[in-house]
């Protein structure tokens, strides 16, 4: 069987939607012969993007998303006819990850495929670039998803929160949706001594390239809470780097950005995984987060807040704690020392490679994935 593996990025660039495309193809490629049908924006639409995010950011004051106009998607779903009148009887299946603008519009009868981490519905109001849209944007874009969930015959969310989206605000018929959680987007280097690390003090760290949206400042507040409790307490900020002015304490080490698609830096990832003892992860708003299952993957417990797609990735005293978004860094404090309590945090740290050996990867994936194929 021949899958079409849509996609307007390169997939084997691991930097990529956090390198999700680059392991599903890697993954799909174990079992089914994948070919990538690249649609890429051409000059004519990067410049229509540009204009659009100009005009409406720079001068109108507010928010746009211009992949989720009709233009956009009538222009991406013609290439994607286009290129698929030379291929027509090479495929058995479309695989649209992210990919609604791609087949709204499309004519083809070949079955698709179509994965999403989010409805355009469960983002309005949610991310704070989906705040502020024209109405008429908003329109357009519930127009277009609509369109691409009643197109599809299958549909892949990587959470319940957005499966539930499709339903209340698509009425998707729920027959053809399936949950199958994202894996971790790193090769798996655990060794049981991993699980063996140093007690006299306490590591956190926080990855997230978007500092403010993750909740990067929340974190550091909670391990300068946890300092003023009489712990020894450091934590390590990789992905961003805020103005370390804020941040001279020798308590909060800030490692930047890491390139997963260079050897040194993945390593360094991983090292820092290896080493840590919880990742704290403040965020507000977050579809899934695959650094939940990478963290798990090490042993390490997750703590961050009961919202969006998150409940499908850490379950609450199995690989770390989901705190109500009115928590504040006490709480976080909290949650984290009565964790770090001799033998419970053995048992958690178990628990959550546990939870990634049998949910959180790209084998579990593959083999839910094969069900839905099937059917």
């Amino acid at each position: 069987m021949k899958i079409g593996f849509i996609s307007n990025r390169e997939t084997t660039d691991i930097k990529s939607w956090s390198g999700t495309l680059f392991y599903l193809f890697k993954t799909l490629e174990k079992e089914y012969e994948v070919e990538c049908v690249y649609i890429r924006d051409n000059l004519l639409e990067f410049l229509y993007l540009k204009l659009m995010y100009f005009f409406y950011n720079k001068i109108a004051g507010r928010n746009i998303s211009p992949e989720h106009t009709f233009l956009y998607a009538k222009l991406k779903s013609y290439k994607l006819d286009t290129y698929l009148k030379t291929k027509q009887s090479c495929f058995d299946v479309l695989f649209a990850p992210i990919g609604c603008q791609v087949i709204a519009f499309a004519k083809t009868k070949i079955p698709i495929i179509y994965l999403s981490d989010a409805t355009f519905a469960s983002m309005i109001d949610y991310y704070p670039e989906y705040t502020n849209l024209p109405s008429w944007n908003v329109r357009q874009g519930n127009y277009i998803e609509a369109q691409a969930i009643m197109k599809s015959d299958k549909i892949i969310f990587s959470s319940d929160w957005a499966m539930e989206s499709a339903v209340n605000n698509y009425h998707a018929d729920r027959s053809k949706l399936y949950v199958i959680p994202f894996g971790a987007n790193i090769d798996d280097q655990f060794l049981e001594e991993d699980f063996q690390k140093e007690k006299d003090r306490l590591k956190l760290l926080f990855i997230g390239v978007n500092y403010l949206r993750k909740g990067g400042g929340i974190a550091v507040k909670t391990a300068n809470e946890i300092k003023n409790r009489g712990f020894e307490c450091e934590i390590s900020i990789i992905g961003c780097a805020p103005d370390e002015r804020h941040y001279k304490d020798e308590g909060v080490k800030i490692i930047g950005f890491l390139n997963k698609n260079n050897s040194k830096d993945a390593e360094r990832l991983t090292a820092e995984m290896k080493s840590s003892h919880f990742l704290i992860l403040p965020t507000k708003a977050e579809c899934a987060g695959i650094v939940f299952c990478e963290a798990s993957c090490y042993g390490v417990p997750n703590i961050t807040y009961d919202t969006g797609g998150i409940a499908n990735y850490v379950e609450n005293n199995i690989n770390g704690f989901r705190l109500p978004l009115e928590a504040d860094e006490k709480q976080f404090a909290d949650k984290i020392l009565e964790f770090f309590q001799e033998g419970i945090y053995e048992d958690i740290s178990s628990s959550s490679r546990l939870k990634y050996k049998r949910e959180l990867n790209w084998d579990t994936w593959l083999r839910k994935f094969k069900t839905v194929f099937n059917n």
